[in-house]
């Protein structure tokens, strides 16, 4: 029941009637519907890939690409740069961010460059991982 109420939320439909219904929902029932926190992670961990892989293929299919940007913030103590590729599309200029927890091994250009060089080749790890799961997926189809 639970699922049903935020996937109404996600929908954006009647959220007053939702809301409402969520409130009004037995809490006993309401905590047994509610995910694990080790669930709630492991769907985090998994969207981060996802979200990678499909990066990685949209930038694979371009022929070039205009910009590469980083930009870096820290939080408690540890550096993160992203990785931001620009490119020229049709219907005017695109962005894509390749990855926004690049953790360099310094706080030098050489460091950062190497980061973005080895971000790169798992861009092109987690491609060939789909490509494997995709050819064996379908290994009997020919097309």
């Amino acid at each position: 029941m639970l699922t049903l109420h935020l996937v109404d939320l996600i929908n954006k439909t009647n959220k007053v009637v939702t809301v409402t219904s969520i409130i009004n929902t037995d809490k006993t029932q309401l905590a047994k519907d509610l995910p694990g926190v080790s669930f709630i992670r492991n769907c985090r961990s998994l969207l981060v890939v996802i979200t990678k892989t499909l990066a990685a293929h949209h930038l694979a299919k371009l022929d070039s690409f205009d910009q590469l940007c980083t930009d870096g913030t820290d939080r408690r103590q540890t550096e993160f740069e992203n990785v931001v590729v620009g490119y020229m599309a049709d219907n005017g200029y695109k962005s894509v961010i390749l990855d926004a927890t690049i953790v360099p091994g310094g706080k030098t250009a050489e460091h950062l460059n190497d980061a973005i060089i080895r971000t790169l080749k798992e861009a092109s790890d987690l491609l060939d991982d789909w490509r494997a799961v995709i050819a064996e997926m379908f290994k009997d189809d020919p097309t």
